[in-house]
């Protein structure tokens, strides 16, 4: 218990950023893949009271649906566009900054979601979900890479681990602030969908008040002293060169090897088998029926 302790106080900065990064990166993306399902009567309602006042007549019960499954699904196609601009935009700028950007998608989709009701606009709530996609896309991508970037060996596993749980958390959240007790009747909906800018206001705020990952400093800037600094800032005082070394050697392995476009990873035969264990890996976790909670939102 006292060696526990003793690591905890070491490592309060490791720690504390997890929680930063935790509840502005994996945690919305759970928040949003859950709360979604439970104001869909009053959104669907909303969507019908629209259309009367504005054309005079309601909607057939067919196209109410097909615009509500819209809704639904124009997160997973926001998600898309934010995943695929990722892996550039982080390789051009730090994650830091990128991840803070992320931050201002979401304000900016929470601000829209929760004037959708007053502005009497069921359009605002296609867009702000299309965002919320945008802003979790990325940071659901930022998330794991800058955790990683930031742990000791001996805590990489652990700390890799928090980002399933900050997403568990997050459908946990969703679940239980959507109750109609809490923020899911009638008249609260629009607040409970604006919500988690709460989370991305925490990150934007606290996150420039902690370092850059070591390796990042190190590889990509060149800049030692200040992955010295970041490392006793994250880890404590003590004894890092094992770990800056090893951040050396990797540097050196980047120089000597070539960056590969995806099309020349499907042709280079020595990656085949890593290939195929990668997509193995992914296509069964998407068939094992884990995200099947989905299928509650139509």
């Amino acid at each position: 218990m006292a060696a526990v302790f003793s690591e905890l106080v070491q490592f309060r900065g490791l720690f504390q950023l997890i929680f930063v990064l935790g509840i502005g990166g994996s945690f919305p993306y759970g928040f949003h893949i859950s709360v979604i399902s439970y104001p869909s009567a009053h959104i669907r309602k909303f969507i019908n009271e629209t259309w009367i006042e504005r054309h005079g007549s309601p909607l057939h019960p067919e196209t109410i649906m097909l615009l509500w499954s819209f809704i639904v699904s124009v997160y997973g196609m926001g998600g898309f566009l934010g995943s695929l601009c990722c892996g550039y935009l982080t390789t051009k700028y730090r994650k830091q900054k990128c991840q803070m950007c992320a931050n201002l998608i979401i304000l900016v989709a929470a601000l829209i979601m929760a004037f959708s009701k007053t502005a009497k606009s069921f359009e605002m709530i296609l867009v702000g979900r299309f965002l919320y996609g945008i802003g979790t896309g990325f940071s659901l991508n930022i998330h794991p890479q800058y955790v990683g970037e930031i742990s000791p060996k001996k805590l990489r596993g652990f700390t890799n681990s928090t980002v399933s749980v900050f997403l568990t958390l997050g459908k946990l959240t969703g679940q239980v602030i959507g109750l109609r007790e809490i923020l899911g009747s009638e008249a609260l909906w629009p607040w409970l969908l604006a919500s988690s800018g709460l989370s991305a206001l925490v990150q934007l705020v606290t996150l420039p008040f902690f370092p850059d990952s070591p390796s990042y400093l190190l590889i990509q800037k060149g800049n030692e002293e200040a992955c010295r600094k970041a490392i006793r800032k994250l880890w404590g005082e003590g004894d890092h060169q094992a770990e800056i070394d090893d951040i050396m050697k990797e540097k050196a392995a980047m120089k000597s090897t070539k960056t590969l476009r995806v099309l020349e990873i499907i042709k280079d035969r020595s990656l085949r088998w890593q290939l195929y264990t990668s997509v193995t890996v992914m296509t069964t976790l998407q068939l094992c029926g884990i995200n099947a909670d989905i299928l509650l939102f139509f």
